[in-house]
């Protein structure tokens, strides 16, 4: 579904981008340009998925905490995710009317796109307290996000990047 920003694995052994989450009949899989993440938390059943919104782009911090952006209107969210089991930590859900996309972490900020909407929201990294808001509307639809370390880069679901 889209260009994750580059994370270790907990172990710190890989240094991957997530190129895409496939949705099949059973788990959700996350394939990397190295393979396979190898991270229990990376299948959950359908059902899960469905219950919290489609998951997207997974990223890890430096610590090893991993985190998603989901995306379904009135259930998308902010969550970290136990790395070894998938189990949530915590959560913070967006407005109603807001579909979770790309999301990437930029220091201590989450920047957490939305599909349709036009607009990015802004979260404390620590906290998951909203910080702000900006709108790219008139730009495309927010599909991928990942930060290259100087600037963040945005796939809008087309061959085109935008560096923000």
């Amino acid at each position: 579904m889209g260009l994750s920003q580059p994370a270790w694995s907990p172990d710190g052994s890989t240094l991957a981008y997530v190129l895409h989450v496939q949705l099949d009949q059973a788990r959700v899989v996350v394939r990397s340009m190295t393979g396979d993440l190898a991270l229990s938390g990376s299948e959950r059943s359908m059902a899960e998925a469905d219950e919290a919104g489609t998951p997207m782009f997974p990223t890890f911090d430096a610590a090893g905490r991993l985190y998603e952006s989901t995306g379904i209107n009135g259930r998308s969210q902010l969550r970290e995710l136990d790395p070894a089991t998938g189990a949530v930590v915590r959560s913070v859900p967006l407005p109603d009317d807001a579909y979770g996309e790309g999301l990437a972490l930029v220091g201590d900020t989450f920047v957490q796109l939305t599909w349709k909407e036009g607009l990015a929201f802004t979260w404390d990294a620590a906290t998951f307290t909203q910080t702000g808001a900006f709108d790219y509307a008139g730009q495309g639809e927010g599909w991928g996000l990942c930060f290259d370390g100087a600037r963040l880069v945005m796939s809008n679901g087309s061959d085109r990047l935008t560096f923000r």
